[in-house]
């Protein structure tokens, strides 16, 4: 008998990290009412007017501001359009090589803030912005990061990130 696993496989350092940002996101969507955020798994189709399957992104979390979200919005449906950040987690076991480039894609899309997470060995949170694509803040431990202005007051260490 032979173990199928799903793919991408989520091993649970990937989900902890995704969980950890997702829980946050949550927490300030919450307080400041200023948009919504989602776990793992929203489909974003990226492109603007022809449908491309090869531009459509699933983050690990995302955070969409409330004038983006339209009133007459089909639940149903994939979000089309870019999240106002989106965040990328990576780790030893996620078979994904190109994260990299689906933060490009994000920020070519409109995403504002992308964060591009790399797990064991790492520990490491990459912060890309959408005005400043050639510049990349990397942060570690006890660093805080900063999310403004794209999530204003929205701040975060890279240890509580990571915390198991």
């Amino acid at each position: 008998m032979s173990l199928l696993f799903p793919d991408p496989l989520i091993d649970v350092q990937r989900a902890t990290v995704a969980g950890n940002l997702y829980t946050a996101l949550r927490v300030y969507a919450n307080l400041s009412g200023l948009g919504t955020a989602y776990p793992p798994g929203l489909f974003y189709a990226l492109w603007k007017s022809n449908p491309n399957v090869s531009k459509a992104r699933v983050p690990d979390a995302s955070y969409v501001r409330k004038e983006k979200l339209p009133s007459a919005y089909d639940s149903l449906m994939p979000f089309h359009g870019a999240p106002d950040f989106a965040v990328c987690v990576v780790s030893q076991t996620d078979p994904t090589l190109f994260a990299l480039e689906h933060i490009r894609d994000y920020l070519m899309a409109g995403t504002e803030q992308a964060w591009l997470i790399f797990c064991d060995p790492l520990f490491e949170v990459q912060v890309y912005l959408r005005d400043q694509p050639n510049l990349v803040r990397a942060y570690r431990g006890d660093d805080l990061i900063d999310a403004g202005p794209t999530l204003p007051d929205f701040k975060i260490t890279a240890a509580q990130v990571f915390q198991l």
